[in-house]
């Protein structure tokens, strides 16, 4: 598994000037995982990453910054072919073939806060669905992964991403049961009014209870995740999550 992390914290800063595909920020085979925050700053700007990507499943998600500003919603994060003449996708996004692809922030809000944290993952073991979460319905909504058989994993340590927009994400009971048949309760209801959960557990997201029960399991099978929105009034979408399996 690959975890592409753009933030000032850990590794690299936004480096201007890298408005359009012509000056973008060269990133080039980024070593797994690196990190950058930026800024859109003056209207209309927009920011550019150079990167080479390996055939695989990318994700790329906007999310708040340690300080704790959360980017506006009208900013979104795109993949662009070599040149940027061709968008090859946004949120996750299937690369075919290995080269050279351009990230492009955009969105400036006259209103709204335009500093970010652009998350961008690799995994083997993802979904992609675009869920809408029922609100306020006991039903809820549910994923799965398929892990194929010949995968010989046996897990020493799982870890998982979750990209998941919500108004209020305290509402959310969100469980996972391995194909053994072991259930977590990975993030349980609370009075935590943020908006959205957007990284991986138990890094950026402290799980309610422990990943530890899949310890020991086989990887292969299927893989479901529950999502249960328990009051009304705010909504949310499944958009992407993925298994990070550490494998003896």
């Amino acid at each position: 598994d690959y975890l592409l992390l753009i933030s000032e914290v850990n590794g690299l800063a936004e480096t201007e000037p890298n408005n359009d595909a012509f000056t973008a920020q060269l990133l080039g085979a980024v070593t797994f995982p690196t990190t950058i925050f930026g800024e859109l700053d003056p209207a209309m700007d927009q920011d550019w990453f150079q990167v080479d990507l390996q055939p695989g499943t990318y994700n790329f998600a906007l999310s708040a910054r340690p300080d704790g500003a959360a980017p506006s919603s009208s900013m979104k994060a795109e993949l662009f072919n070599a040149d940027g003449t061709i968008k090859v996708g946004e949120g996750t996004v299937p690369v075919v073939t290995a080269g050279t692809y351009q990230i492009k922030i955009s969105g400036f809000s006259m209103t709204g806060e335009n500093r970010y944290r652009l998350v961008a993952n690799r995994f083997d073991f993802a979904s992609a669905p675009s869920l809408a979460i029922p609100d306020d319905d006991p039903a809820g909504t549910t994923d799965t992964i398929v892990v194929p058989a010949q995968e010989t994993c046996v897990i020493t340590e799982l870890q998982l991403f979750f990209d998941i927009s919500h108004t209020y994400r305290g509402d959310l009971n969100v469980e996972l049961t391995s194909p053994l048949g072991t259930s977590v309760l990975v993030l349980a209801t609370n009075f935590d009014s943020t908006d959205d959960y957007i990284g991986v557990v138990p890094v950026e997201i402290i799980p309610d209870n422990p990943l530890t029960p899949f310890n020991g399991e086989a990887l292969a099978g299927t893989w479901t995740l529950f999502l249960e929105d328990t009051f009304g009034g705010d909504t949310g979408t499944l958009n992407s999550w993925a298994l990070l399996p550490t494998c003896q």
